[in-house]
């Protein structure tokens, strides 16, 4: 049953059910004593209008007056016939993928920024030929698995959440939105990573009822994860971590109208590049991740494979890579590609999983540091299996507590940290070096045994986190013997008392 203020409609998936559903709604409404008007009602139907949409058993389509009053709408002439035809492309936002895009010369029209011309009619009649055939948004099946797949212009970002039904992608909602102010000069990363944002807080109800899955050709898991992200981005993450939020590299799309909507940027800035170079990633898990990189400096093909290889060092260590397997050689068919077509040797469109990099200095002389891996605090090792692995709990709840608490830690060469909102970041360590760090702070060389909560305050300016800080620092504190021994005796004087002879009342 769905309600909406006055409106009601009565859903069954099986004929059979569909009269015991109606006794149970007339028996409620009765029992309220609410009464429905017979002149609005219908019953029996196998497709209606309801909220301004047809709901049928096959799914959700747009309204056909809706859209019959756009392709029935002549050029517009003025700014109201303007302002008219994006009102009505507004009511279908949920049906048409990118239509900001779509849209764009008709909002510059209304911000006078051009008049209309041939680009306007342009995508005026590209318009009408999409809504020619609208989309079927499918209903959502309940604990189904739901796919994200996100894209960005330079004037919008756009999303569209997506359901497996008999093998084939069906569309869910098509998620829109144009930059403000500064948004449109955010890097490509962090638009991606907007666009999820977006999409969450709009299809709240969807992520929190629904396992997400995100296929995008850039790893926003790591990203999201990498310490040195603008807060900015460490807020989206902390956002999106209570969600269940599955990164996976984007795959085959089954279906035209979804091919039709990714369509991110892969093409390189016209500039004058001498070389290029190929990076191909392959995870213990399977992930594949391509990089394509143009050289803006002349090399040799030594100097390309070796740009190549720190290149691909430095990208395996944002993925919190700790042990690599190099192959360096021009015979591997994926690397051998993404290198002709970085260079301009071969005059092939890059796939749309491939990501670009422009590589403005050459390697030469730069010092590669070794990765250390170190023992993690016992407190912290499933946060640590999250972050590396993304291995989590069988159970649903434990497994959101732990996804909610790494997303404020980040690993740097192996070593966990924890985020801080206005300082930097603070080392994890685990209960028996907190011991030791309190020692040390407390009745070390420097040490003044401060009290309890200022040797809390002067852990965590040393830059070191472990959970119940304050509680420890309290009980070390309490146990310190020569606090004990010098630490003032409650209600005693701080002298001697003396007797005072007073004078007798009324004395002569």
């Amino acid at each position: 049953m769905e309600v909406y203020v006055d409106d009601l409609l009565v859903k069954s998936k099986k004929a059979e059910q569909h009269l015991a559903d109606l006794r149970e709604t007339c028996a409620m409404l009765r029992e309220y004593k609410m009464k429905l008007n017979p002149h609005k009602c219908a019953f029996g139907v196998e497709s209606g209008k309801f909220l301004g949409f047809m709901v049928s058993d096959q799914g959700i389509k747009a309204n056909p007056e809706k859209i019959r009053a756009i392709m029935d709408m002549p050029p517009p002439r003025s700014i109201n016939e303007v302002q008219k035809l994006t009102g009505r492309a507004a009511a279908l936002g949920r049906f048409i993928a990118r239509s900001i895009d779509r849209c764009l010369p008709f909002f510059s029209v209304l911000r006078k920024a051009r008049e209309w011309d041939e680009d306007c009619g342009r995508a005026f009649n590209e318009l009408k030929e999409y809504l020619g055939h609208p989309s079927l948004l499918s209903q959502t099946t309940p604990g189904a698995n739901l796919t994200v797949y996100l894209a960005v212009s330079p004037s919008a970002v756009s999303s569209v959440l997506t359901q497996i039904e008999v093998g084939i992608q069906r569309p869910v909602y098509y998620v829109n939105r144009a930059f403000r102010g500064a948004e449109a000069r955010y890097p490509r990363t962090e638009m991606l990573a907007f666009a999820l944002v977006v999409t969450a807080r709009r299809l709240r109800p969807h992520f929190q009822a629904h396992p997400i899955k995100v296929q995008t050709d850039v790893p926003l898991r790591k990203i999201l994860q990498k310490p040195d992200i603008s807060s900015r981005m460490t807020s989206w993450a902390i956002e999106l971590s209570e969600f269940e939020i599955e990164y996976l590299p984007r795959t085959t799309i089954e279906g035209q109208v979804l091919a039709d909507f990714v369509a991110e940027f892969t093409n390189f800035p016209e500039e004058v590049i001498s070389g290029g170079a190929g990076v191909h990633i392959v995870t213990d898990l399977g992930e594949r991740f391509d990089y394509a990189l143009k050289l803006k400096f002349k090399v040799t093909n030594n100097e390309a494979e070796y740009e190549a290889l720190m290149s691909g060092l430095r990208l395996a260590r944002s993925l919190g890579t700790t042990e690599v397997e190099v192959k360096a050689n021009s015979q591997i068919v994926e690397a051998d590609r993404l290198a002709k077509a970085a260079s301009g040797q071969e005059d092939v469109p890059l796939p749309d999983h491939v990501v670009a990099q422009i590589v403005d200095i050459a390697a030469v002389g730069i010092r590669v540091s070794t990765i250390e891996v170190l023992q993690p605090p016992g407190w912290a090792t499933d946060i640590l299996r999250f972050l590396q692995e993304g291995i989590i709990h069988n159970d649903r709840e434990e497994a959101g507590k732990v996804r909610n608490r790494a997303a404020r830690f980040t690993l740097v060469e192996g070593i966990l940290y924890k985020r801080g909102y206005t300082e930097p970041l603070f080392r994890c360590i685990s209960s028996d070096q907190a011991q030791y760090m309190l020692a040390k702070i407390h009745k070390g060389v420097s040490g003044n045994h401060v009290a309890r909560r200022t040797l809390a305050l002067r852990t965590a300016r040393a830059r070191y986190y472990w959970p119940n800080a304050h509680k420890d620092a309290e009980e070390f504190a309490r146990k310190c013997l020569k606090c004990q021994e010098n630490a003032p005796i409650p209600h005693c004087p701080p002298a001697e008392l003396t007797s005072v002879n007073t004078s007798w009342p009324f004395a002569q």
